[in-house]
């Protein structure tokens, strides 16, 4: 026993789908909260956020496709070139990221995707959509009624956004704090160890996962099959891997710089400017890991 108590706490419908940054910052009980980096930076003036654990080395974000429909497309550019709707949720940066390098034409870009996939089996493969590689590929292609077949897909990382996806973060004036700082130097190994035990064996983990899915209620499908494709995919993948320092859970700073200098001009175009002069180890530390730790 490590002497932290944890609570974890829904996100998503249970508190209106508010932005988890505005949750820390609403509630001081709340310690960590999933943060990607992109959005750290994005709040790092008026909500600053650090990260302590990167619980993905890769996102799982990503565009698909049907293959029948586009059999010359093989990455998210080629879709430019077929003039394909892209559905997704609005204001996503790695959307403007896409948009701004030329990658995708802001023309192409449909942002009423609500999560349902109604619209892109209406369309019968016309329209390219956003997702997680780690889900919606075995969904669309064994769950998905209209649609059972395959997508193909390229990971957003792979067209160039490395963004932290869904690290763990904290505000980051917590950290100046030694009764915090002493909570997360026992309770981040722990979550280290935890996700590694994970990767060797995820069966108690998925049933729970599944479980609890469906305790929910939420209109959510989550199966056993599903949980065990995104096992495979987040190995097979590598979007759970060692850092770039062979130690699981860790960020790499020129990683970090990388994203900080894709984003700067995306939020201050939209009005939300990064802090000025926001350092790298503002945003993302590896000082509560435990080296030790790796798959």
């Amino acid at each position: 026993y490590t002497g932290v108590d944890l609570e974890i706490r829904s996100g998503g419908p249970a508190i209106g789908n508010q932005n988890v940054t505005s949750q820390l910052y609403q509630d001081p009980d709340i310690l960590l909260g999933y943060v990607d980096t992109d959005q750290s930076i994005q709040n790092s003036d008026s909500m600053p956020t650090t990260g302590v654990l990167s619980t993905l080395d890769k996102s799982p974000q990503m565009i698909m496709w049907d293959p029948e429909t586009y059999p010359d497309v093989h990455e998210i550019a080629d879709l430019k070139d077929e003039d394909a709707t892209v559905l997704t949720f609005s204001d996503m940066s790695y959307i403007k990221y896409l948009t701004g390098a030329g990658i995708l034409d802001q023309s192409q870009i449909d942002e009423s995707y609500d999560g349902s996939p109604s619209t892109f089996v209406a369309a019968g493969g016309a329209n390219a959509q956003q997702g997680y590689s780690s889900s919606e590929p075995y969904n669309y292609e064994n769950e998905v009624q209209g649609w059972m077949k395959p997508v193909d897909y390229q990971l957003i990382h792979d067209a160039g956004f490395p963004t932290y996806k869904s690290a763990l973060a904290a505000r980051s004036g917590d950290l100046e704090d030694s009764a915090t700082t002493d909570c997360l130097s026992e309770l981040v190994p722990v979550l280290q160890r935890g996700e590694k035990d994970y990767m060797e064996d995820p069966s108690a983990a998925n049933e729970l996962i599944v479980q609890a899915v469906e305790d929910f209620n939420a209109g959510w499908v989550y199966g056993d099959g599903n949980a065990e494709f995104g096992h495979a995919r987040m190995r097979d993948e590598e979007l759970v891997a060692n850092g770039s320092d062979g130690v699981l859970g860790s960020f790499d700073e020129a990683r970090v710089s990388e994203v900080l200098d894709i984003v700067t001009p995306i939020f201050a175009e939209q009005n939300t400017p990064v802090k000025d002069g926001v350092a790298t180890d503002e945003l993302a530390t590896n000082e509560f890991l435990d080296e030790s730790v790796a798959l």
